[in-house]
C-alpha cells in the first residue's frame, strides 16, 4: 500500500462505519487513479469533499430527534430502518460516551431547574449545581457510566438486537399441557372405550 493509499482512510472515517467497510477500497482505489503522478496524500480539495460528503451522510441515516432522543434516554426501540445505525452506535468506540452525555446533561438541567426553583422559593441559600465538588462528582459518574459502557459493547448490541432463542416467535422444546401420566392413563382409557364399544 502506497503512502497516498493510507492516508485516503482518514479522511473516510466521516462515513459511517457500514459505509465504509463496503466501499472504502473502491473509493481508494478511484482516488488513487484520479491523483497527480507521485502524490503522497489526498489534496485538501478531495478532503473536504470526503468529510462533507461523509456527514452529510450520517446526517441522511441519522434518526430524527425526538426518537432518537427516545433511544438516548429510556432505550426506546427505533423503527428498523435504523437497524444498522444502530449497530454502528452501539458498537462505536465513543458508544459510551455518547450514551453518558445525553442522560448527563439532562440530569444537569433538571437539577439546574429545581435549585432555581427551590432558591425562588427561598429555601435553599447555597447552590448545588455550580459548586465544583458535585460538578467533579457528576463528571466522575458519567465518566464511569462511559468507560463501563465502551467495555459492554457487544452486550449491548445483543441487549438490542436479541439472538434467535430470546426473539419473539421462538418455537423450545415441546411441553405437554398434562403431565405425562395423565396423558397415558387418557390415553388408555381411551383405547378402552374403543375397544368396549
Amino acid at each position: 500500500m502506497t503512502q497516498f493509499e493510507r492516508s485516503v482512510p482518514f479522511w473516510l472515517r466521516a462515513y459511517p462505519r457500514r459505509w465504509r467497510a463496503v466501499r472504502s477500497a473502491e473509493v481508494t482505489d478511484v482516488l488513487a487513479d484520479l491523483a497527480a503522478p507521485g502524490a503522497r496524500r489526498l489534496h485538501a480539495r478531495a478532503a473536504r469533499g470526503l468529510v462533507r460528503g461523509g456527514w452529510a451522510t450520517r446526517w441522511r441515516e441519522h434518526p430524527s430527534f425526538w426518537p432518537w432522543l427516545g433511544y438516548c434516554l429510556v432505550q426506546r426501540r427505533l423503527p428498523a430502518e435504523f437497524d444498522d445505525w444502530v449497530r454502528d452506535e452501539r458498537t462505536g468506540l465513543l458508544t459510551g460516551l455518547r450514551t453518558s452525555a445525553v442522560p448527563f446533561a439532562g440530569f444537569v438541567l433538571l437539577a439546574a431547574g429545581v435549585e432555581g426553583g427551590l432558591r425562588h422559593l427561598g429555601w435553599v441559600t447555597w447552590s448545588f449545581t455550580t459548586t465544583p465538588g458535585i460538578w467533579w462528582m457528576w463528571c466522575a459518574m458519567a465518566l464511569y457510566l462511559a468507560v463501563a459502557r465502551a467495555f459492554r459493547r457487544r452486550d449491548w448490541l445483543e441487549d438490542y438486537f436479541p439472538t434467535a432463542a430470546d426473539a419473539p416467535g421462538h418455537f423450545g422444546p415441546y411441553t405437554p399441557l398434562h403431565g405425562a401420566g395423565t396423558s397415558e392413563s387418557a390415553a388408555s382409557g381411551a383405547s378402552t372405550d374403543g375397544s368396549d364399544a
